[in-house]
């Protein structure tokens, strides 16, 4: 072994605890789904494909940073993941991991450039032992960016102004929301490099409308289950599951309701009940229907940016 393949493997050891978390929550994203092949397609205006070419010009390297950039911002709008793993092909013919952590408050130029640099450090570390990387190649269902098609995973290429996305174990809904999400960010990226990644949303004007129209409009809740109870379900179903996440911490929903149960009882023994102004008989009965009232409220209040990320 010579000493570039020994630090080589040094620096993709010293990665290995974080591809290894975020490998897997990028492979959570999508629901399994074993079957033939699913494709997803969303066509690019000739404007958009033009300046592409512009800002990419004949760079292999770049145009895969162009693409791996606006879909790392898809995936953390659709999974609410903040690093996500993406593959790219060496000139050699070897896959490589890229770890890829979305800062919000940067812009494209920036995190485009963040992007760039990343898989160039990875190519430069590119002469380890496939054994070292074969977890994140195959295990973790893999997302490979302009790169040949993979058994196991999900392949992002854009060919001829067409954005393709096609996988074995994806749903065809998620493949096209992924598809239509990095057509959409392309075309906001490209002509504003200087624009804030908190400000690239995944949908276009027409459906921002309509998503507003349908916020604002008066709710049917004889049609459905309330969205406290839809909470409730989640957590019974998969307690582990991530219920809200920022730039800094994530809870699960065990620990949404631990927290929302723990105010609740807070509430009850700073005297929740004295709100009544005369005694009640049910005195004991009424602090807890009040506590779980509480709760609900609390529960409600903390899952109400469920889609905020």
């Amino acid at each position: 072994m010579t000493t570039m393949k020994l630090i080589d493997r040094e620096y993709w050891l010293m990665r290995v605890g974080d591809l290894t978390k975020a490998a897997a929550a990028t492979a959570d994203i999508f629901p399994h789904h074993e079957g033939s092949l699913v494709s997803a397609q969303c066509p690019l205006s000739s404007v958009v494909t033009d300046r592409l070419k512009q800002v990419a010009g004949n760079s292999e390297l770049l145009t895969w940073a162009i693409l791996a950039a606006v879909t790392s911002i898809v995936l953390r709008r659709i999974g609410g993941v903040s690093s996500v793993v993406l593959h790219i092909n060496t000139e050699q013919g070897k896959r490589l991991p890229v770890l890829l952590t979305v800062p919000p408050a940067v812009t494209f130029r920036e995190w485009l450039s963040n992007v760039r640099m990343a898989a160039v450090e990875a190519i430069n570390h590119g002469s380890i032992d496939k054994a070292l990387l074969m977890p994140f190649l195959e295990h973790f269902m893999p997302i490979v960016v302009n790169c040949a098609q993979t058994g196991t995973g999900i392949v992002i290429e854009l060919i001829d102004g067409v954005v393709s996305v096609s996988g074995i174990v994806a749903e065809a809904q998620t493949l096209h929301h992924l598809a239509t999400g990095i057509a959409t960010l392309l075309n906001k990226g490209l002509f504003d490099l200087d624009i804030c990644l908190n400000n690239m949303a995944i949908v276009d004007d027409a459906m921002q409308t309509k998503l507003l129209a349908r916020f604002n409009s008066q709710p049917d809740y004889s049609s459905g289950k309330s969205f406290y109870r839809l909470v409730l379900e989640q957590a019974e179903s998969n307690p582990h599951a991530i219920a809200l996440r920022d730039k800094t911490e994530s809870l699960t929903y065990r620990e949404l309701f631990r927290l929302a149960s723990s105010v609740a009882l807070k509430l009850k023994n700073a005297g929740i009940s004295k709100i009544r102004r005369k005694p009640s008989p049910n005195a004991g009965g009424d602090i807890r229907r009040k506590a779980r009232r509480a709760f609900r409220l609390l529960t409600i209040t903390f899952t109400a940016s469920l889609g905020g990320t």
